[in-house]
């Protein structure tokens, strides 16, 4: 099969494009994991949780 330039640059924008909305959804991922996490730590490493 072969493609021309055209398509060739359109399938290589598309998988660029998935590839960044991944990354995208991964790092809100994280962030929203670090923010469910307990805020304070004690010294000895103890966590708080917050209430």
């Amino acid at each position: 099969m072969s493609l021309d330039s055209e398509t060739t640059a359109w399938i290589s924008g598309f998988a660029s494009g998935v590839a960044t909305c991944s990354v995208g959804l991964y790092l809100l991922h994280r962030r929203a994991q670090r923010r469910s996490e307990p805020a304070l730590v004690d010294d000895d490493g103890t966590a708080i949780p917050i209430e």
